[in-house]
């Protein structure tokens, strides 16, 4: 016993390789799983083993315990299953919950540089999927947002976004797969990967392998469909994952639609964006990308000639030590600090051949570079106008990227394979990712519904394709700010001017009809006409249909109804009479009502 523990003990300290699962056997039949990039050693007296951490600590749970057996692979393998509860409430409003099962399972991958190594992930079932009630829709393909706690890390048991799309209202049968990505969970004791791209997506790939394994192996059926989503950060990389799967994987791995949310996928724009604004609210964005590329890419950067004091001097202890969340981090660096302020004179100088080079680096790991996009790639992107803290620019170039690469964008659910909702104007970024939980919530609740069979899926793709029912008409003027009852009242006004004549209503020019309403929105009609044609919207035919609509309606808008209906109420319940189902829309709309009636988007 003790000679097949020195030789294991042994490979692990001459071999060096990061990428090994160690799993200890305790005489008790208890089983304690460990990667070699956690272990410093393991120490043997007698049949007595010692764990000893790479920090020099003891393992909790292998001090001086007896063991029977110890094995090495290098292989995936679970560490723990867990019964987790997730809540989810939005400012102690309840909005849901479920009962899951939390698999932590360890696998093989490679570091930033390329090299192997073991990471973590975690797999969350439902436990009516984990026990056989239910069958799996699919895998939601998770990429968490910015994480610079270690003990925020998935596998340490936070889960936000997991909590919102698994647990809402209706409940859809999906199993979540995510990595802790380079950093966190086993790598914890290493600079995190964050915003690099290819080395998360690499991360996310290997994790989604080893859980088809994992899955397998218990008689899991994943189920049929694979969604690939992620916001903040996450959308980033969710962005990043795709881009690795078309260039890697095709023919391995099929995802049916990408859904990046408020995400920097330019990284060169963003920090363009934030020198220019010189204005921040989420501080620490700036040092987490500057410290991880630096570190990941290995530039060789001194920090005290990148960042300003206090910034300078606090880089490992308020970065690198991973002891502090975000929020904790802005602290430190202060309330209402520009970026000029912590930034060095040379790096805000944008012409500067070391902003150039940072650039450049950032470049290599964007999501608009290096890329051919699989034509049936599915698409969903949003992103705040008023995003306060990923500038809005990342959007319009990602945007305009797939648009160069032949994807046609439409804020229409499958209408095209690129899917944008670029129109929000008032929410910030928290809010806007409730936005997006709900879309997506009822996008892949709706989905094998819509393509559960060949004449489904062609009677959906015909819906979509179809003329806007003026109900929807009405939805995408209020998602653009405008009060529909207000452009209704605009368009009867336009109307009224030509009624005399009698004859065919002339082509609307959106500007110039919406232009007093404006105002009170708070945009040009320049920004009115660019958020319509970010979204695939046609402002013109959109106020043309409700002009028709209420021509070809008379009597159905008096002045004041018996039941004292606006003039959008009207609308709508005259015209959901002939109006076609659209089942995504449909499930969005009675998520929707559900938080409205809390009231979540009233704070």
């Amino acid at each position: 016993m003790k000679k097949l523990l020195l030789a294991i003990t042994a490979s692990l300290m001459t071999v060096g390789a990061a990428a090994h699962v160690i799993t200890i056997t305790l005489n008790d039949g208890t089983e304690k799983v460990l990667t070699s990039s956690q272990l410093k050693s393991i120490d043997i007296d007698g049949q007595k083993v010692t764990a000893v951490a790479w920090d020099g600590s003891e393992i909790e749970g292998i001090v001086g315990t007896e063991a029977r057996a110890i094995s090495m692979t290098d292989k995936a393998k679970v560490v723990e299953i867990i019964d987790r509860h997730l809540d989810f409430t939005y400012e102690n409003i309840p909005l849901g919950n479920r009962d899951v099962k939390c698999i932590n399972y360890v696998y093989p991958s490679v570091d930033p540089r390329g090299e192997a190594i073991t990471l973590s992930g975690t797999i969350l079932i439902p436990n009516n999927i984990y026990d056989g009630e239910a069958q799996s829709d699919g895998i939601l393909w998770y990429n968490h947002y910015t994480i610079a706690n270690k003990n925020e890390a998935p596998g340490k048991g936070t889960f936000s976004l997991e909590t919102v799309l698994l647990g809402n209202l209706l409940k859809p049968n999906y199993i979540v797969v995510e990595s802790d990505f380079y950093g966190f969970g086993v790598t914890e004791r290493y600079p995190q990967a964050y915003l690099y791209g290819q080395a998360n997506a690499k991360a996310s790939v290997d994790a989604l392998y080893a859980a088809r394994e994992i899955l397998d192996d218990l008689g899991i059926d994943g189920g049929k469909y694979l969604f690939n989503l992620g916001y903040s950060s996450g959308g980033f990389d969710s962005m990043a994952t795709q881009k690795e799967v078309d260039n890697n994987h095709r023919g391995n791995i099929k995802i049916d639609k990408t859904y990046s949310g408020g995400g920097p996928c330019d990284l060169s724009v963003v920090y363009r964006d934030y020198v220019e604004v010189d204005a921040i609210k989420y501080l620490c964005a700036v040092p987490l990308m500057i410290v991880a590329f630096n570190e990941s890419g290995q530039m060789g950067l001194d920090y005290n000639e990148v960042f300003q004091s206090p910034l300078a001097d606090h880089v490992n202890d308020w970065i690198l030590s991973k002891d502090y969340d975000t929020w904790t981090i802005n602290g430190f660096i202060g309330e209402g600090t520009l970026v000029s302020q912590m930034l060095q004179p040379v790096y805000c100088d944008l012409e500067s051949e070391k902003a150039k080079s940072m650039m450049q680096l950032f470049d290599s790991m964007s999501n608009t570079t290096d890329w051919e996009p699989d034509p049936e790639d599915n698409f969903y992107l949003i992103h705040s106008r008023d995003d306060d803290y990923v500038t809005f620019g990342a959007a319009r170039s990602m945007t305009d990227y797939l648009v160069s690469k032949g994807f046609e964008k439409s804020i229409i659910p499958g209408r095209t394979n690129f899917q944008t909702n670029l129109v929000v104007k008032k929410l910030g970024h928290i809010l806007t990712m409730l936005v997006y939980c709900v879309q997506v919530a009822a996008d892949i609740k709706a989905w094998p519904v819509i393509h559960a069979t060949a004449e489904s899926e062609a009677a959906f793709e015909a819906l979509a394709k179809a003329e806007l029912p003026v109900t929807q008409t009405l939805d995408y003027f209020n998602e653009l700010g405008l009060n529909a009852n207000d452009v209704i009242y605009v368009v009867q006004q336009f109307l009224a001017k030509i009624q005399e004549g009698g004859g065919e209503i002339p082509a609307i020019d959106p500007a110039v009809v919406l232009s007093g309403l404006l105002e009170k929105l708070g945009v040009t009609p320049q920004e009115l006409l660019e958020m319509s044609d970010d979204s695939g919207l046609d402002l013109q035919k959109m106020l043309m249909d409700i002009a028709v609509w209420l021509k070809t309606h008379p009597g159905s808008l008096p002045g004041e109804s018996e039941g004292g209906e606006t003039p959008e109420q009207i609308i709508r319940r005259v015209a959901a009479k002939d109006a076609p189902v659209n089942p995504v829309k449909a499930y969005e709309q009675q998520l929707m009502e559900y938080y409205r009636l809390t009231g979540v988007f009233d704070k």
